[in-house]
């Protein structure tokens, strides 16, 4: 299992070109005016955000209202949502594979209209136990609500290493990084 480490290096790397890149595309934006009031509103969806998380149910999409805007723009390495009927679905359906499941925030980053929100997600076996863990982030734009999502995770680490004729691929492939 020496590809391992490599593997990590490489998720990590991912992650942080893909942080880089959404900091350069975020840069061209034109940002809010800072304000205590932006910086205390965006603290409190990140609060909100953090709450909704804690254990994945039925009712991770439920009053999303509360926390998004109706024209939500929502993407990560797999699907997108438009709107907040999309994301509602996308959550529904999150929550219906991933029951149990639930995210450890380990850090966040918050400035006014804008935040990052860093995490560990936490898999869990049909009795419970710990199945597996992998790391992301979610970045955020905020105005009275959170109106555009961008979540970053190894695709990897998360989906392929645990597919198994997909897993033999991606091992014989890093291998040959070794």
């Amino acid at each position: 299992m020496h590809g391992r480490p490599l593997s990590r290096i490489l998720g990590a790397l991912s992650l942080v070109t893909l942080l880089i890149a959404a900091s350069a595309a975020s840069a061209n934006a034109a940002p809010a005016p800072p304000t205590d009031a932006a910086l205390e509103r965006t603290r409190a969806m990140v609060e909100l955000f953090k709450a909704r998380f804690v254990k994945i149910g039925p009712a991770l999409a439920e009053n999303l209202d509360q926390l998004y805007t109706e024209d939500i723009a929502f993407r990560d390495p797999i699907s997108t949502a438009r709107g907040l009927p999309d994301l509602q679905r996308y959550f529904a359906r999150f929550a219906e594979v991933s029951a149990g499941a639930h995210f450890e925030i380990t850090d966040e980053i918050i400035q006014p209209g804008q935040a990052a929100v860093f995490w560990t997600m936490v898999m869990v076996n049909a009795d419970g136990s710990e199945a597996r863990r992998f790391q992301g982030v979610s970045q955020m734009k905020v105005r009275d609500r959170i109106f555009e999502e961008r979540d970053y995770f190894d695709l990897g680490e998360a989906v392929y290493d645990h597919v198994p004729v997909i897993n033999w691929f991606t091992r014989l492939v890093r291998s040959r990084l070794d």
